[in-house]
């Protein structure tokens, strides 16, 4: 492995560590306060958006249930796996 190749697979280590951050942060949040953030479009129609299912799925996830993660937002879940794989992949090449 060049350096350069190093130096992008740490680029990308220190982004995803900080989304995971951010992430693990607000779940301690919602788990402390018993909210989350309010979304305008909930508020208005009444209606989970994506952003609700996606932030719903991941905290299932976090406490380790796929049959609701899965509920919450198929899609996704169904493509997590492609998106590691393609990940890893673009990172290392």
């Amino acid at each position: 492995m060049t350096k350069e190749q190093k130096a992008r697979m740490m680029r990308i280590f220190r982004g995803v560590g900080s989304v995971l951050l951010i992430g693990i942060v607000y779940y301690i949040i919602i788990r402390i306060v018993g909210r989350g953030l309010n979304c305008p479009i909930r508020a208005i129609t009444g209606k989970y958006c994506p952003g609700c299912g996606v932030t719903r799925m991941c905290i299932a996830l976090i406490e380790g249930d796929l049959a609701t993660a899965v509920r919450y937002n198929l899609l996704l879940m169904a493509l997590i796996p492609v998106f590691l794989v393609f990940g890893t992949r673009r990172a290392y090449i």
